[in-house]
This record gives structure tokens, C-alpha cells and sequence, in this order.
């Protein structure tokens, strides 16, 4: 008796562990395509605005500095010491 008593407690818990441990297939499902929708949206209105749209905008092609020299340029700055 004692056995079986432990063996349902063993069975008991394993159940509990397993269905805690288990992800909802239904909820994680409609998340998932709700995110799907959300992201043909997007891909919808950037191929309505073109394929320049759809670049990063920090691309190595379009990236223009506005940096500006304060002293003007320095011929010798990467020039090592003689010495």
C-alpha cells in the first residue's frame, strides 16, 4: 500500500511538473500570427514607398558626414616624428 502511495504521489508530480513546463500551442499560435500580420503590414507599406525605403538609413552608400575640421586639414598628423 505504501508503494502505490508513492508511486501515485511520483506520477502526481510528474504530471504537475509536465504541464507546467508546457507552452499553450493555442495562445503561443495566435501571437505568432498576429506578429505575422504585423509584419506584412510593414513589408506592404515599405514596398509602397519604394525600394529606396527599404535600405538602412545609415547605409555606407547614403551616410554623408557633417563633420567639420576646426583647424583645417594637418598634413603632418599622420606623419611619425623623425627623430
Amino acid at each position: 500500500m505504501a508503494s502505490f502511495k508513492v508511486f501515485l504521489c511520483f506520477v502526481l508530480t510528474l504530471t504537475l511538473v509536465l504541464d507546467t513546463e508546457s507552452r499553450r500551442l493555442l495562445e503561443s499560435k495566435k501571437k505568432i500570427t498576429e506578429a505575422e500580420q504585423i509584419l506584412e503590414d510593414a513589408k506592404a507599406a515599405l514596398a509602397k514607398r519604394g525600394p529606396r525605403a527599404t535600405r538602412p538609413v545609415h547605409s555606407f552608400y547614403y551616410y554623408d558626414s557633417k563633420r567639420i575640421s576646426p583647424g583645417g586639414p594637418d598634413a603632418r598628423h599622420h606623419t611619425k616624428p623623425t627623430s
